[in-house]
């Protein structure tokens, strides 16, 4: 008890030592051992020690005071006044010279740290190695339910966001600049239903016209602002930054591709320029299929773009969707990619559109389709590099226009009408192609991955944003364009103003002069036919010579043109001679002069459907000039003969001779009318409907010439990374909305959002319920903990009793114990975590066999195993508090006494 004692008073520190009677109740030689502790100890603290032994005293004290009945009868060293007195003068001298001293610190009570209850029950686990890898591993079963929940759900939605990612990627979320009004369509939806709900007389049949209401719903458009938008975004982009992987600005322009291509013609290899597109595939399919290009072109000139695609400015995301299987990524604006899908594998269609094939045999395929004779080509392949010698030319629309000749004033000087040079019928499309485009080089072929849920490119050749700002700059460039803008009230296109002017007799010939020579030709012939069949007209002016050269067949009814055609085909047959300049008639005169090519061999066969104009334009090699008679031309009569250049010269006087009869009559029937007169009023509207661009506005103009400014987009697309980034997206815009004007706000509808927001929710939902059920099994593993610590306690009873004889409070002996659940906790946390890795290995095969899905896995995030280990030592702490509790209860005696 003695050294218990000694013990106890060591651990807190002491500066004096009390001990009364140490060697009481001991026999002679233990109460040597006891003085020599109190000996040893009195080198560095002050011993005071009470005792009735004197002989233990004499032996080992430094100074012995005996008292008696409350006196002090002896003292061997007592204290002497006179040593110290001077001491306090000293004291105080020091004291006045030197500052205060510090008011003693009172120093807290001594208690076991925690490292050393660690270490304590560590030492104890050790000594029980078994039973705790036990206890360990069954506390583990708890966490590794959670933690193989996590893994599951960390790899599902892991697979979710890369889905997420990609599907965004494909379906960005789009603001257009004309948009459909879904709310108008959600209103009436709304007013069709009220409507059908109404109370109705069951006397009387109702018209049910939701369909119509469906309709007018549907056809409402709304305008957005992009310009406004656009200025706000890019002054506010940093607020996107993290939620975007790239925002995408379209412009509404159409690419001007062509693939040059070697043919053979006549024998001999030339360069062809095929257009590429969908029209061109439309335009080959035969009269079924005649009008859907025109159609397309109406809907949004989008007949090239599901050949051509701008990918997203995000390489890596790029990369993580495609791998480049030859080749590689554009590097400059010129360079495309051309997309294969996953079994290497390009559309037949798509080589049609890419001009690779010639788009010529769609017709007769499409036929053989129909009556069951198509047979499918196999085998056909194409190298890498048959793919990346493909020479494609690009140019913009606006390359297409030149000027005509004529010019119109402004008050900066004359300017020069413009027109497109592809209406020219002598147009060479490959050398101009040839000379004016920029080639664009397939600088690689690109796959999407195994397993890619959705991929960003969405036509066969993708181009990069380099090529967009690359037509961007050339429209800013172009000189039309800029005329047209600089002038914005004349139509580059006629020379005309865009509002209407009203013309009078003296100054109609100013309209006049706007309308193509070959279709006032046939207006001149149509007057003098409705002259001479018009008695008032007729009255007023005297008609010598009404013949007119071919130039009232486009004015018959199209069942008469069908009947002089069958006519004339007819013919043909008997007079084989004249076959290819009969044959010819129809596409003459209802084409204009595009599809002819006049030779020294053919141009006499030719004479009897051609026009004085193409008469003229063949022999200068030349569009058609204005009416005149030619003047002998070099080389005529060699090229045609001396019989042929007497039958051209006959054909041109009487041709020209028509025509000048025939406007020499509407010059004087022009000299009978006046400015208000009913007649003229018509003559001036059906002149002024011939005209072209009538109906021609600034923006029409522009659009028509593939005007596009950086700063005014068609569309914007948002490519969000996931879903909870499209809601802040989605916000932004939101915002912007509040502080603008309603005029001013953007209007969009989120259909991808409306499909796919609840399908996080719903994972995350059953991963929270199969959380909750396994975390049954924690609340059983922590309540066995709780008891295999409380047989500790029951266990180290002993040891206890130690502790607390050696000074150990009553927490410290909590904190023994504490530390003991905390070990096995961490331990369980550890193995569960190890397990749930392990056992991830197994189950991601199985996921992927069953699946087919190669990238999802069950992945364990590292902070959920972090958080799983932290909660498995809480709850063993928590459990082992009362065991805990129950030993710092110990009585020390008690517990020394314990076996």
């Amino acid at each position: 008890m003695q050294r218990v004692a000694i013990a106890r008073a060591l651990v807190n520190d002491p500066e004096i030592i009390l001990a009364d009677e140490p060697t009481g109740a001991l026999d002679t030689a233990t109460s040597v051992q006891i003085m020599e502790i109190l000996k040893s100890i009195s080198k560095d603290k002050l011993i005071i020690m009470v005792t009735h032994n004197p002989e233990l005293a004499e032996a080992y004290s430094s100074r012995i005071i005996r008292v008696l009945d409350g006196e002090v009868t002896e003292d061997t060293n007592p204290y002497v006044a006179g040593t110290v007195e001077a001491e306090p003068a000293e004291t105080e001298q020091a004291t006045e010279a030197e500052p205060p001293a510090r008011k003693e610190i009172k120093k807290g009570k001594k208690s076991m740290s925690f490292l050393t209850a660690l270490s304590l029950s560590f030492n104890n686990l050790l000594t029980k190695k078994t039973r705790t890898l036990l206890v360990s591993v069954a506390g583990s079963i708890g966490i590794i339910g959670i933690a193989l929940i996590l893994a599951l759900s960390n790899g599902v939605n892991l697979f979710i966001a890369a889905v997420q990612e990609d599907t965004l990627s494909t379906y960005p979320l789009t603001i257009q600049k004309h948009t459909q009004d879904y709310q108008s369509m959600l209103s009436a939806m709304m007013n069709v239903s009220e409507e059908m709900n109404k109370d109705r007389d069951d006397s009387l049949i109702y018209v049910d016209d939701s369909m119509g209401t469906m309709m007018s719903a549907m056809s409402s458009t709304v305008e957005n602002n992009l310009e406004a938008f656009k200025a706000y975004l890019d002054a506010h982009e940093n607020e996107l930054d993290g939620h975007v992987t790239d925002i995408q600005y379209v412009y509404d322009y159409q690419l001007q591709v062509f693939n040059m291509v070697a043919v053979d013609k006549d024998g001999k290899t030339v360069m062809d320029a095929r257009e590429i597109g969908m029209n061109v595939v439309f335009d080959h399919m035969g009269s079924a299929f005649s009008g859907m290009s025109e159609l397309m072109e109406m809907s949004g000139g989008m007949g090239n773009m599901s050949v051509f695609s701008e990918m997203i400015d995000n390489r890596a995301l790029l990369e993580q969707q495609y791998d480049v299987i030859s080749g590689s990524w554009p590097s400059d604006f010129n360079e495309v990619v051309l997309v294969v899908n996953q079994n290497n594998q390009i559309s037949k269609m798509t080589l049609y559109m890419l001009g690779m094939l010639d788009p010529a045999d769609i017709e007769k395929e499409l036929s053989d389709l129909m009556g069951g004779n198509y047979k499918p080509t196999e085998g056909q392949t194409y190298t890498f590099e048959d793919i990346m010698s493909t020479k494609f030319m690009l140019l913009t629309t606006a390359d297409f226009f030149t000027p005509t000749g004529r010019t119109y004033p402004t008050e900066n000087g004359d300017l020069p009408v413009w027109e497109d040079i592809r209406e020219r019928f002598d147009f060479d499309r490959a050398a101009f192609v040839a000379e004016h485009g920029v080639e664009l080089k397939i600088s690689g072929i690109i796959r999407p991955k195994p397993g890619v849920a959705a991929t960003s490119v969405s036509g066969a050749i993708g181009y990069t944003k380099g090529l967009t700002e690359h037509i961007l700059k050339k429209n800013e460039q172009s000189v039309v364009i800029n005329q047209q803008k600089e002038n914005p009230t004349v139509n580059v296109l006629t020379g005309l103003p865009f509002e209407r002017t009203h013309y009078t007799p003296e100054t109609i010939h100013e309209l006049v002069d706007k309308i193509d020579a070959a279709t006032m030709d046939m207006f001149y012939a149509y007057m003098t036919q409705q002259i001479l069949t018009n008695p008032d007209f007729a009255d007023r002016i005297q008609v010598t010579d009404t013949e007119s050269f071919l130039g009232m067949f486009m004015l018959l009814p199209a069942d008469k043109r069908a009947e002089i055609v069958s006519a004339i085909l007819t013919a043909a047959a008997g007079d084989p001679n004249n076959t290819e300049g009969l044959n010819r008639l129809f596409t003459v005169l209802s084409m204009g002069t595009g599809g002819i090519s006049i030779t020294p061999q053919n141009f006499v066969r030719l004479l009897p459907v051609l026009d004085v104009q193409v008469v003229l334009g063949a022999l200068n090699g030349i569009p058609a000039t204005p009416p005149m008679m030619p003047e002998p031309l070099p080389g005529l009569i060699e090229m045609a003969g001396d019989a042929a250049m007497q039958t051209i010269y006959t054909q041109l006087t009487e041709s020209i001779k028509t025509m000048q009869v025939n406007k020499e009559i509407f010059v004087a029937l022009l000299g009978t009318l006046t400015a208000d007169d009913p007649a003229f009023i018509q003559l001036e509207e059906t002149l002024y409907n011939m005209a072209p661009q009538i109906d021609a506005t600034l923006e029409s103009v522009l659009e028509e010439l593939d005007d596009a400014e950086l700063a005014k987009p068609a569309a914007i697309n948002f490519f969000a990374i996931d879903f909870e980034s499209k809601d802040v997206i989605t916000q932004f815009i939101s915002d912007y909305n509040d502080s603008v004007e309603e005029k001013d706000r953007m209007k969009y509808t989120d259909m991808v959002g409306i499909m796919m927001s609840s399908v996080t929710t719903i994972v995350d939902a059953i991963s929270y319920v199969l959380i909750a059920f396994v975390s049954i099994s924690l609340v059983v593993s922590s309540i066995m903990i709780g008891i295999i610590t409380y047989i500790s306690v029951l266990e180290r009873i002993k040891e206890i009793g130690v502790l607390r004889a050696i000074g150990a409070s009553k927490k410290d002996i909590s904190r023994v114990f504490n530390a003991e659940t905390l070990i096995i906790g961490f331990a369980a946390g550890a193995f569960g975590i190890v397990f749930t890795v392990l056992l991830c290995l197994p189950i991601n095969a199985i996921i992927q066999a069953l699946s087919g899905l190669k990238n999802i896995s069950a992945v364990l995030p590292w902070q959920g195993a972090i958080l799983l280990v932290v909660i498995s030592m809480v709850l063993t702490l928590i459990a082992g508090l009362i065991p805990s509790r129950i030993a710092a209860k110990k009585d020390p005696v008690e517990a020394l006494r314990s076996e």
